[in-house]
């Protein structure tokens, strides 16, 4: 089911504001932080934003892919038929 805009914002403002809390409480727990520290705590943080719910990888961490998935009538077998942008083609099915 597709989100609407006012709940893909609301989901995204929760998220930042937990990432803020947290920056924050991390800073204020500094003293003298590396560069490395910093950039590893900013790093995480922005992986957490970026995949707020999601199971899966992708290059910038979790994402949730719906497809159809469909079952043979005859053996019950299932298959995810490939499209077109997987370069195999498009292939009619029966």
């Amino acid at each position: 089911m597709k989100l609407t805009r006012g709940q893909k914002e609301a989901r995204l403002r929760a998220s930042a504001d937990g990432i803020i809390a947290a920056l924050l409480a991390w800073d204020e727990e500094q003293s003298a932080p590396s560069l490395t520290e910093m950039e590893d705590t900013v790093l995480e943080l922005r992986r957490r934003m970026g995949q707020p719910g999601r199971g899966d990888a992708s290059r910038v961490g979790g994402l949730k892919v719906e497809r159809g998935y469909y079952y043979c009538a005859c053996c019950e077998s299932g298959f995810f038929p490939p499209g077109p942008a997987t370069g195999v083609g498009a292939r009619v099915l029966e």
